[in-house]
This record gives structure tokens, sequence and C-alpha cells, in this order.
């Protein structure tokens, strides 16, 4: 039981957003291939200065991870890209939804699988690496914006 003199420290990392932000993602090869990979759709509601945390589909039937919504006809198998030790990403963010598009490279350096029937959910963390200022500056904005919508829709 808390006492009436304990004061809840908040120890999230990221804010949440109540709008999810939609990105569309892909990873960069680590094996020098010439073409990029799938673009993978995804969204966050978590995010910060620093980074993101990033949700996506996941099929994992006959023991096969594969990323659900792709850009392409043919599913991009996950584990290769989970297992590497760089895991370096091309993101593309939307700020706001529908408006110009600002391309980011990041680094994932957490992820977690959560089951679920019929589709599971793979949730990466997303430290961005390289942000061009205009984005850097977009991206800020965004951030203090729906910061501040989300201390006004709670008063």
């Amino acid at each position: 039981m808390k006492s009436k003199n304990q004061v809840a420290i908040e120890r999230r990392i990221f804010n949440h957003l109540s709008v999810p932000l939609f990105i569309d993602f892909r990873f960069i090869s680590p094996w020098h291939h010439p073409k990029p990979t799938t673009i993978i759709k995804g969204k966050a509601y978590d995010v910060s200065k620093a980074g993101l945390c990033l949700e996506t589909e996941i099929d994992m039937r006959d023991g096969s991870l594969e990323f659900m919504e792709t850009g392409g006809e043919e599913k991009l198998k996950a584990i290769p890209y989970l297992v590497s030790s760089e895991k370096k990403m091309r993101l593309e963010l939307h700020l706001p939804l529908g408006t110009r598009r600002f391309v980011v490279r990041g680094k994932a350096i957490w992820y977690e699988l959560k089951s679920g029937d019929p589709i599971s959910m793979l949730r990466m963390g997303v430290l961005f690496r390289h942000m061009p200022q205009e984005a850097r500056d977009k991206w800020v904005e965004h951030l203090e914006t729906q910061g501040r919508s989300t201390l006004d829709s709670n008063d």
C-alpha cells in the first residue's frame, strides 16, 4: 500500500501517442545484396526524440516467422534480420499523416515477439542513427504537438 507521501515516478522512456504513427520500413541487408529488402508496414505508439517502438504483424505458421504487411507479393522472412548483429533499418516517417515523407536511418536495439492467435506481433525498439536536420525539426515538432494534445485531452 502506498503512503500519502509517496510520489509516483514516471519510468517510461517513450511518450505514448493516442493515434499511431504509420511507418514504412525496410532492413538494410548486412549481406550486401544488390537489391533492398521489401518494404514492411508498421506503426508506432511509443516514441521519443531519439527513437521509437515499432510494431508490425508476424505470421508464425509452420515454424517460420514472416512479416505480414509487406509491399510485395512475397513475404519476407524475419529471422535473418532479427539475428543479424547490425539490424540497420531505413524508416519512412509521414509527419503528420498524409504530408511529406522523411527518410531516417535507424537500428533495432531490442525486439520481442508477442504470440497471438491468429496474428502475432513483433515489437522493436529503434534508435535513430541518421536523421536529416529538417526531419529532426519536424519530428520534435510532431512530438511536442502530440504531447500537448494528449495533455489537453486529459484535463
